[in-house]
């Protein structure tokens, strides 16, 4: 994005932080290490979350408000209500919270595309428009595990489902732990629509984000039941 002429801070975690969702660190100190420059951005890491990124980025890094925030690109998808665990989305809602238009990025844990090739569909096919439109709002973006991909598709979360298996180990003084590990199950059939239908037919997919997670539907039973 530096290259593309945009001037950039980049605040992330020092370490891996897969879903640990919107956690924030309230009980031990957050470090910042400013890190070399590179390509011209002004690099931090903390030992913080992604939501801890943005919010002391914010609070106390940055002089001034961005325009926006680019979280990611994580490296694993985040489609459907895998965005309730993930740190990326989470980071990019925390920019939403303090009325910054903000944008999540995923890509294939083993992506065949090239990074080059990612950067610049992002940079000239997505943010470019998004800027030039004004349309400002919390996005979640999801690239194919193609080497080639040109369409994008506005999509609605989709729903996944996971066969959970917790593998049971014995440590080397003789205590059992667990490992969670799990696939994706095939019950659930998603259409058209969705988020997880357009990155599994190659495409990439855009999906808005509503931070309001009130089941409007639900109020008028309610409010019958306690009359």
């Amino acid at each position: 994005m530096a290259e593309c002429g945009h001037e950039v801070t980049v605040v992330a975690p020092e370490v891996e932080m897969s879903a640990v969702s919107h956690a924030i660190t309230m009980h031990d100190p957050i470090r910042v290490k400013k890190l070399p420059s590179k390509n011209s951005c002004t690099c931090y890491s903390i030992n913080g979350t992604p939501a801890d990124c943005v919010k002391i980025a914010l609070e106390v890094i940055m002089e001034k408000k961005p325009d926006w925030i680019i979280s990611g690109i994580n490296k694993g998808l985040n489609l459907g209500s895998d965005i309730f665990y993930s740190g990326t989305l989470s980071a990019a809602m925390e920019g939403w919270f303090h009325g910054i238009p903000s944008i999540a990025l995923s890509s294939p844990l083993n992506s065949i595309a090239d990074s080059g090739f990612v950067y610049g569909f992002f940079n000239n096919s997505i943010f470019k428009p998004l800027i030039k439109s004004r349309c400002k709002g919390l996005f979640n973006i999801n690239f194919p595990n193609s080497a080639d991909f040109s369409k994008i598709i506005i999509t609605e979360l989709g729903t996944l489902k996971y066969v959970n298996i917790y593998n049971e180990r014995i440590d080397p003084r003789g205590n059992t732990y667990y490992w969670l590990s799990g696939e994706i199950s095939n019950e659930v059939k998603n259409n058209v629509s969705t988020d997880i239908h357009a990155v599994q037919n190659g495409f990439v997919s855009l999906t808005p984000i509503n931070t309001d997670m009130t089941d409007y539907d639900r109020i008028s039973e309610l409010k019958s039941c306690f009359r």
